[in-house]
């Protein structure tokens, strides 16, 4: 019997590919600081609207990127097609925007300089898009959530984490 069944569990059993919120921040260039005793994350690497505005976006094949891909071949081939596979940690476009863009600088170009930011977020964007077309396409059987822990199949849309929304006011 398996565990699931006897604890009365319906969830949905899937492979987590886990990684910290740098992914997408490192794969635009930023530097990563790793804890001893928690996920890695990304140091800014943007501190004015000139930098923002220079930055490109990737491809899927730098190297942060590149190893879930890699990952995410590797389980494949050891559980089969039919066990879905969970994205790895994903911030909305704006999250992703904050990890690149240092927050105090970032939070006043809000308001000094509004159109950098949304060019940031709309590279951010880009970059997501392409990733989940690629792993929706790659992986096959996907579970779009990365947290909590849920069943999120492709048609529900991906699941993205928000950590900069308590720092929005309406």
């Amino acid at each position: 019997m398996l565990v699931h069944e006897a604890t009365g569990d319906d969830a949905v059993p899937y492979v987590k590919l886990s990684t910290g919120t740098e992914l997408f921040a490192s794969a635009f260039g930023c530097p990563v600081h790793v804890y001893e005793d928690s996920p890695p994350c990304a140091l800014p690497l943007v501190t004015t609207a000139a930098e923002a505005d220079w930055l490109e976006v990737p491809g899927l094949d730098v190297p942060p990127l590149a190893r879930v891909f890699e990952m995410a071949r590797m389980v494949r081939e050891r559980v089969g097609p039919e066990i879905p596979i969970a994205v790895p940690d994903i911030q909305s476009a704006f999250d992703i925007a904050a990890l690149i863009w240092r927050k105090e600088d970032m939070f006043v170009a809000i308001l000094t300089e509004p159109e950098a930011v949304k060019r940031l977020v709309e590279k951010c964007q880009r970059l997501l898009k392409t990733f989940f077309d690629a792993f929706m396409r790659d992986v096959g059987e996907c579970n779009l959530c990365h947290c909590p822990v849920a069943w999120a199949p492709p048609e529900l849309g991906v699941w993205l984490g928000l950590p900069c929304l308590g720092a929005m006011r309406a």
